[in-house]
């Protein structure tokens, strides 16, 4: 039988009971003699089963280093990488070199339906697992649901529609009975309604070993998510392939009754964003109140900050400040400590009361304000349900070295130079360098675009100037990157700026892009720039993305291998409490209520320390609310593998991932010691990015559309 989706399901559920024995189980008998019966045993098994169920959410991490959920304009990679994202945005893939996700996710579904088969085999017999009870069943079934959904939905967002394996099909089935895609709509009804079941007996939080399985307000969640897709653009009414049809009916009466040979609707459906507020609504208020969801905030970062001994205040005694600020942990933790152009030298001013250049009390309110958000916003990737950090609605924590990048190991910045432990420097690896569209789309720090702020450099003469800053090492700092929002600073590196306030046995290396020599550093670290000897290892647009690395991180060797031994890893967040406000917000910009929008928008902003927006305003930039919305999402997942989804759901990738639409500084041409000049100017990324309409879903192997009569191809593959 020629491969296929069912080849991936019968596969699965043929050798799933030989890989889920557990430990004791093998005390008794060879793993290859299990059989069904067996992994249903006691209620031990039965959840050592449920677990394995879900090892594909690891595999198809959308935040993972290489897949095609990084093929965006937010950063890009060096080129001879050619990762999965590369190859993606470079409009390579076709029916020959696609994605491993088809077959890895149709896989465990069908290891889901196994396990559904050998509850329903047992409840024939009006059996149940050895000391498991009805309602540990119940739960089991329910997370089945919550997980088959989920890997439907992320299939549903790479390859629009898709066959639904709505039930365990036979491993005898032939070509003719294997089903085609099915329409949009009815993946969507149809994911939203096992969403909804798994609600039914799902708790609402977990904790503890528990946390990483569903929950209720999990489901919630990524129903709220796919419905706002599912009422975008590109899914409601302006598919831009109108003539894209099934070639035979689907079998399902049900299904063909309704749609027919259609796939994707193309008339505007209003209803559709209505329905996507009511879930986005629901599924906040449900992960705030029983979900016990939270956002991070500045109080809760400043507890953490003052708890760090490197981040001790000298001289406590002599500190000066008004008693309104204490809360921002001045007494007790040097935020001077937390690098930002001009806000940190307010604050040291301040400190050392010198009269005659002594910023007023106003100013110095402003900097510590800005300086706390930036330390809480470098460490909301880096923190765990222990320290107060409760905004991640579901995520997944995964031990150990590998998928590192998955995992936030810190030892491995993306940059290229980092110490070894035997006290020397070596080449690391540049992953994630910010594009220019990036560092001039987070706001400034009035809370506006950059283009929109009348305070801020407007071309690139200014843009690329520099600021006038006279600290050693910091002198080659461009305007464009000063009096920015503290996200900027908490996650994007650049020229003169810091990897972390406190690395390298106290020090704070600072990124010197421009140089390359070895010689040139400060505080001992080499230059970043571009080197014929490390041409797989460069930021490839001048700047870097910090996001990932501790605001703590002490010690920055490795061993000779590349595995050192000074990373942690923190949770990883598959969907987060800041995108059901932005959800909501969205919704209500879409149904042409901006008031109620600003209200969702403005609680993610202030928690960022960025001012609040009214609609004069946006209207006075000539913007929508909407524009502002979109903006937000940008800047708040920046990194967080949203923005693949989002570019293409509202349809504007032809204006962001074209040809020559990604830029950076001239980096990349072999000038290995550049001038500022030289090195701070605009420059196309010299990588062979392209777009065709065709690009915004993926194609599936051809081998699976030889094996089907119904199945068929995505258009222009």
């Amino acid at each position: 039988m020629k491969k296929n989706i069912f080849s991936h399901i019968t596969l699965a559920i043929a050798t799933s009971t030989l890989m889920l024995s557990s430990c004791d189980y093998l005390d008794i008998l060879p793993p290859e003699q299990a059989t069904g019966e067996d992994t249903m045993e006691t209620r031990d098994r039965m959840f050592n089963f449920l677990s394995s169920c879900y090892h594909a959410v690891l595999k198809i991490n959308p935040v993972g280093f290489d897949n095609f959920y990084q093929s965006t304009d937010e950063f890009a990679n060096p080129p001879l990488w050619q990762h999965e994202s590369q190859i993606v945005s470079w409009n390579q893939m076709n029916g020959n070199k696609v994605p491993a996700i088809w077959g890895d996710t149709y896989s465990y579904i069908g290891h889901c339906h196994n396990f559904l088969r050998q509850i329903e085999n047992l409840e024939e017999q009006g059996k149940l697992p050895l000391n498991a009870t009805e309602e540990d069943v119940r739960i089991c079934k329910d997370e089945i649901a919550f997980v088959k959904a989920y890997y439907h939905y992320r299939l549903l967002e790479a390859f629009g529609p898709i066959p639904m394996m709505e039930e365990m099909p036979s491993q005898n089935i032939t070509a003719e009975d294997i089903p085609g895609r099915n329409h949009y709509d009815y993946c969507v009804d149809y994911l939203a309604q096992l969403f909804d079941e798994a609600v039914n007996n799902l708790p609402a939080v977990r904790q503890g070993p528990e946390w990483g399985r569903a929950t209720a307000a999990a489901a919630k969640a990524i129903k709220s998510r796919m419905l706002v897709t599912a009422a975008s653009d590109l899914w409601n009414g302006c598919f831009p392939f109108p003539e894209w049809k099934n070639k035979e009916l689907t079998g399902k009466p049900e299904h063909d009754a309704v749609y027919g040979y259609d796939l994707v609707s193309l008339k505007y459906d209003r209803s559709k964003w209505e329905r996507a507020l009511e879930a986005s609504l629901d599924a906040l208020q449900y992960a705030e109140k029983e979900g016990e969801r939270k956002l991070w905030t500045v109080a809760d970062a400043l507890e953490d900050f003052r708890s760090f001994p490197q981040f001790e205040a000298e001289n406590n005694s002599e500190i000066k400040y008004p008693e309104r600020l204490v809360w921002h942990g001045l007494e007790t933790g040097d935020i001077t400590k937390v690098y930002v152009p001009f806000a940190t030298d307010v604050i040291k001013r301040y400190v050392d009361a010198d009269e005659n250049n002594d910023p007023t009390i106003d100013e110095f309110e402003k900097a510590v304000d800005k300086l706390a958000h930036v330390i809480c916003m470098r460490m909301l990737p880096h923190r765990f349900e222990n320290d107060g950090y409760k905004e991640i609605i579901w995520g997944y924590y995964q031990s150990g070295t590998s998928n590192r990048w998955m995992t936030r190991r810190n030892a491995l910045f993306p940059t290229r130079i980092i110490k070894k432990t035997n006290g020397t420097w070596q080449h690391g690896w540049a992953a994630w360098a910010p594009t220019l569209y990036t560092v001039e789309h987070f706001y400034t720090e009035n809370g506006l675009l950059p283009e929109d702020d009348t305070t801020f450099p407007q071309d690139d003469a200014n843009k690329f100037a520099r600021a006038g800053i006279t600290e050693q090492h910091r002198e080659d700092i461009i305007k464009l990157v000063c009096d920015r929002e503290p996200r900027f600073y908490a996650w994007i590196g650049f020229d003169g700026g810091d990897f972390a306030p406190i690395m390298d046995e106290g020090k704070r290396p600072v990124i010197l892009d421009m140089n390359s020599s070895d010689d040139t550093a400060a505080d001992g670290v080499p230059g970043q720039g571009y080197s014929n000897q490390y041409n797989r290892d460069y930021s490839v647009t001048g700047f870097m993305t910090t996001k990932w690395c501790k605001i703590n991180q002490i010690n920055s060797a490795l061993t000779g291998d590349d595995n050192g031994s000074n990373y942690e890893n923190y949770p990883m967040p598959i969907i987060r409490l800041a995108e059901l406000y932005l959800n909501v917000a969205e919704c209500y910009a879409e149904l042409d209520q901006p008031e109620e929008a600003l209200t969702y928008l403005n609680v993610i902003r202030e928690r960022a320390g960025v001012p609040e927006l009214t609609v004069s305003e946006i209207e006075a930039a000539g913007k929508t609310v909407l524009d502002y919305v979109r903006a937000e999402r940008f800047i708040e997942f920046y990194g967080e593998a949203i923005r693949y989804n989002d570019v293409r759901r509202w349809m504007i990738a032809p204006e962001q991932l074209s040809a020559n639409k990604r830029e950076g500084l001239y980096v990349d041409e072999g000038i290995f010691d550049p001038t500022f000049e030289e090195f701070n100017r605009r420059t196309p990324l010299r990588q062979n990015f392209q777009w065709e309409d065709r690009m915004y879903i993926l194609p599936i192997a051809n081998s699976e559309i030889y094996a089907s009569k119904k199945l068929i191809q995505a258009p222009n593959y």
